[in-house]
C-alpha cells in the first residue's frame, strides 16, 4: 500500500488559510481529533415557519408526502421534482451498518448511517465503534460481526437485502472507514461511484460554499428519545432573538418521531453555514437536520456540469458526523482530495488483492 503523510498532524498553521495540505510530520506528532458526541438536532426554516423534518425516501425512489421546504432543493433551472429524483436516486445507495459489538452477543446493534461505494464497499464514519479490539475483530473477513441493511425501512431481520462486511480502511483523524462485502457475489442494486465524490480546494473555496443548499440521506435511529429533544428544543429557543422566538412560536412544536422517522430512509434539507470555516481535518460546519443513527450519511449538493453549465448534477461532498449545541450546528466530514485518495487507495489494495486471488 502506498504510504501516505497524514495531513491531520499537529503543525504550524497557515497565515492565510485554514487548510493546508504541503507539510511534513512525524507519525508521534498525530493527535485524533476530538470526536462528536451529540448532534445539533433540528433546525428551523424562518422562511417556511416550519421545523426541517425528515422526508421518507421509498424503495423506488419516491418521496410520497414531501414536506413543504423541499421546495428549496432544486437551484434555479431545475424542477423540484428532477431534483428530488436525482437527490434520491443516490440516496437508495443508503444503508444501515450494525455491529455486534460482543463476541459473545448475539445480537446487533444498529451504529450509524453510510453509503454503497463502487458496489463491493460500503463507506461511513468511524467514531462510535468503541475501542481498537473491536476495530481489529471487525476487520477479520467472515466474522459476521457485521452486515449492512439498505431496505426503506432497514432492520437486520430482514435478511433479503442484509449482506455480511468486514473492515477493509480505518482512519481515526479524518473519522472514516471503509468497509468490504464479504461476498462479492451478492452485490447491491444501488451504489455511487468515486465519480460521484466531490473534494474541495480549502485554500479557496469554503468562502463559496457558505449558505449553499445541502441534502442528506440517511437513517435516524431510536438511540436519543423525545426528552433529550426536549431539551435541545428548549436550548435552541433560548439561544435566538425575540423576532426569531415570536416566529417559533407560532410553529407548531415538533415530536421527536415527526422530525425523524426512526429506522427510515429519510432525505433532509439543509445548507452550509454562513460562518463556514474548514477545521484542519477537512470537517465543516452545515445547518442541517441530524441526530443518532445519521452519522455516516451521505451529503451532497448540486454543482454545475462541466461538461454543460445549463446542467446541474448531484455531487457527495461528504458525511454527516456529528454536532455542536454551542453554536447550534451539525458537522459533516468532507472529502478532502487527501480522504479522497485514500479511499481510492483502500478500494485499489482490495482490487489488486481480489485479482490475485481469482487469477491463482
Amino acid at each position: 500500500m502506498t504510504n501516505l503523510t497524514h495531513p491531520y498532524a499537529s503543525r504550524p498553521k497557515s497565515p492565510t488559510s485554514n487548510f493546508v495540505f504541503n507539510f511534513k510530520c512525524q507519525s508521534s506528532q498525530i493527535v485524533p481529533p476530538k470526536m462528536p458526541s451529540e448532534f445539533a438536532g433540528a433546525h428551523f426554516d424562518f422562511v417556511r415557519q416550519s421545523w426541517k423534518g425528515g422526508n421518507i425516501v421509498e424503495n423506488d425512489g419516491t418521496i410520497d408526502f414531501p414536506s413543504k421546504d423541499l421546495i428549496d432543493l432544486a437551484p434555479e433551472g431545475l424542477s423540484q421534482d428532477e431534483a428530488i429524483d436525482m437527490a434520491t436516486n443516490l440516496g437508495l445507495a443508503s444503508g444501515r451498518l450494525w455491529i455486534r459489538t460482543s463476541e459473545t452477543s448475539s445480537e446487533l446493534d444498529f451504529i450509524q448511517s453510510g453509503f454503497y461505494l463502487s458496489e463491493r464497499f460500503f463507506l461511513s464514519t468511524l467514531h462510535f465503534i468503541p475501542d481498537d479490539n473491536l476495530i481489529d475483530a471487525l476487520k477479520r473477513h467472515d466474522s459476521k460481526r457485521a452486515v449492512v441493511t439498505s431496505t426503506r425501512e432497514a432492520v437486520h431481520t430482514f435478511q433479503k437485502t442484509t449482506r455480511a462486511v468486514h473492515l477493509l480502511g480505518v482512519d481515526k483523524y479524518a473519522d472514516i472507514t471503509l468497509w468490504e462485502l464479504d461476498n462479492h457475489l451478492d452485490l447491491p442494486r444501488y451504489s455511487v461511484s468515486c465519480d460521484n465524490l466531490m473534494s474541495f480546494d480549502f485554500e479557496g473555496s469554503t468562502p463559496k460554499l457558505a449558505g449553499h443548499k445541502i441534502w442528506s440521506v440517511g437513517y435516524p435511529g431510536e438511540l436519543g428519545n423525545g426528552e433529550e429533544f426536549k431539551k435541545y428544543v428548549d436550548g435552541y429557543y433560548n439561544q435566538l432573538d425575540i423576532q426569531q422566538r415570536i416566529a417559533i412560536e407560532t410553529a407548531k412544536v415538533p415530536n421527536f418521531h415527526e422530525i425523524f422517522p426512526a429506522n427510515q430512509r429519510s432525505l433532509f434539507l439543509g445548507r452550509f453555514s454562513n460562518n463556514l470555516r474548514a477545521t484542519d481535518t477537512g470537517v465543516l460546519a452545515v445547518e442541517i437536520t441530524a441526530w443518532l443513527g445519521l452519522s455516516g450519511a451521505m451529503v451532497g449538493m448540486f454543482v454545475e456540469d462541466p461538461d454543460d453549465s445549463s446542467k446541474w448534477v448531484p455531487k457527495i461532498v461528504g458525511m454527516i458526523q456529528g454536532g455542536d449545541q454551542n453554536d447550534w450546528c451539525n458537522r459533516i466530514v468532507s472529502f478532502t482530495p487527501f480522504i479522497k485518495r485514500i479511499i481510492t487507495e483502500w478500494i485499489a489494495t482490495s482490487d489488486r488483492a481480489l485479482l490475485t486471488r481469482t487469477s491463482s
